[in-house]
């Protein structure tokens, strides 16, 4: 009966702002601190565990979301949703055994869950990078082909295409790896998005300049192309990967040379939710000058619009 009610002053407080929960809570959001009190009531009652680790992860509560999701696998070791969650918060924090142990869990019962096999895929092509970085491609074709058995037949990964690729490259393999990377590209979309991609995974790996070179090159020979709203939100999304924000000089080096690109873009009536995720973006990696862009041609078409 008290996790009942501790769940009920969780959801009250989360609608209502104006509820500022109990002064002696050592944390100020009085919903997430209803919620940690219900579990502790009511540990058994998953909902609220999993409305808990969500509380965590918006919050950025990364140490509090990992302990949870961990303790909840042990709890509840049959739960999709909390095996998921588990999953998730041990590829955040690069825990690779425990992923693939929870992954594993997950798919057996689960087997097309598309999510899980992405977050694993992901994992496994960030400690390739890492290998490549080391001078070791050996080591991180070995990771990749680790990775794609992950895969899906009726669903290949683009990432992993054009890592396999990349590492090839830089192991010597040639003419097959360039095709692996092609054919990688080609699996984004292509255009501006893919050999964007491309262009950003070899310089996350460090791959050797005559690669890189030749990618950046293709990359200029699809910039002169009017960009749709799907190109540049596909653009955005890797520029919200957490890899993309360790590695900011890069990035910034990279938003330069797509500048005309961009501002083709601006021109594109965007929704609200759109233009939050772009500016974000712009402003994360100090293209301030893109930023105005895209807000002094949004005003001219909505000028009541606060966004």
């Amino acid at each position: 009966m008290r996790g009942v009610i501790l769940r009920h002053l969780a959801d009250l407080a989360a609608k209502h702002l104006e509820i500022e929960g109990v002064p002696e809570d050592s944390y100020d959001d009085p919903a997430t601190t209803y919620l940690e009190r219900s579990c502790k009531a009511d540990p058994d009652y998953v909902p609220a565990v999993l409305a808990l680790m969500e509380r965590y992860r918006s919050e950025a509560r990364d140490k509090d979301w990992h302990q949870l999701a961990e303790g909840a696998a042990q709890r509840f070791p049959d739960n999709r949703s909390v095996l998921q969650q588990a999953t998730e918060a041990a590829v955040a924090r690069k825990a690779y055994r425990k992923a693939t142990g929870y992954a594993r869990r997950l798919l057996a019962i689960d087997p097309i869950n598309a999510g899980v096999r992405r977050h694993m895929i992901r994992l496994q092509i960030a400690h390739a990078r890492k290998q490549i970085r080391a001078k070791r491609p050996d080591l991180a074709i070995k990771d990749l082909r680790t990775a794609a058995e992950w895969e899906r037949p009726e669903a290949p990964d683009a990432l992993l295409w054009i890592a396999q690729g990349l590492a090839g490259l830089q192991g010597g393999e040639g003419q097959p790896a360039e095709a692996r990377l092609r054919d990688g590209v080609a699996r984004t979309g292509g255009g501006v998005p893919g050999w964007f991609r491309a262009v950003l995974e070899a310089e996350l790996m460090r791959v050797e300049s005559v690669h890189t070179g030749k990618l950046r090159q293709e990359l200029a020979a699809v910039r002169e192309t009017s960009p749709s709203r799907e190109d540049i939100m596909a653009v955005v999304a890797d520029l919200g990967q957490p890899e993309a924000a360790e590695n900011t000089k890069i990035v910034a080096s990279l938003l330069l040379g797509l500048r005309a690109w961009f501002e083709r873009g601006a021109r594109i009536d965007w929704r609200s939710d759109e233009f939050q995720a772009l500016a974000e973006v712009f402003a994360r990696f100090a293209a301030y000058d893109l930023l105005a862009t895209y807000a002094r041609t949004a005003l001219r078409r909505s000028p009541t619009n606060s966004t």
